[in-house]
């Protein structure tokens, strides 16, 4: 059995439950130390093999402006293609420094980024373009909300990650320090 968080079932689990030990990863696909953590990890773990269960869990961090809507994307694209998570994971890294740094990204809107992420995972054969697209549109009302800032489907994926990653023990926010 591996250790987790209690009732943690989020995440991208590479390895299986009969691992010898567990390691949990926060990362960010728009932060450079998070990519270069992930390529050394993946290295990790082809050495050594069943032994080790990595759990990679995505965790935006405020200051790379960009990094909610890469997160958001990435999370669409497993719901389409769950059995493609490692993959969909893996391509992200490369596409959000490249593509979605603080620099690359600054003139984007939302509905830029959503369409360039959208034809790059589709570019790869990791999605439908089209279903992919529909999952992200922002909807002008969320059922029962009423008002015009309801996110769209990939929302409570989202959220449910951002809420349940945020304990005091994980540092989240640069202006806050956990209790």
């Amino acid at each position: 059995m591996t250790a987790r968080i209690p009732g943690n079932k989020l995440g991208v689990f590479w390895g299986g439950n009969g691992s010898e030990s567990t390691l949990e990863v926060f990362f960010d696909f728009n932060c450079p130390f998070s990519t270069r953590i992930f390529r050394a990890l993946t290295e990790v773990k082809e050495h050594f093999g069943s032994k080790l269960e990595l759990v990679f869990l995505p965790t935006p961090q405020p200051w790379h402006p960009s990094s909610c809507m890469v997160h958001e994307c990435y999370h669409a694209a497993t719901i389409l293609n769950p059995s493609q998570s490692e993959a969909i994971m893996a391509f992200t890294f490369e596409i959000a420094l490249v593509h979605f740094s603080d620099v690359e990204s600054y003139d984007l809107s939302r509905k830029a980024v959503h369409e360039k992420i959208a034809a790059l995972y589709s570019d790869k054969g990791l999605v439908d373009k089209a279903a992919f697209l529909d999952l992200v549109k922002i909807q002008a009302n969320y059922p029962g909300e009423g008002e015009m800032n309801g996110g769209n489907q990939v929302y409570v994926i989202y959220y449910v990650y951002k809420c349940e990653l945020s304990h005091p023990w994980a540092y989240r926010e640069p202006t806050t320090l956990p209790y």
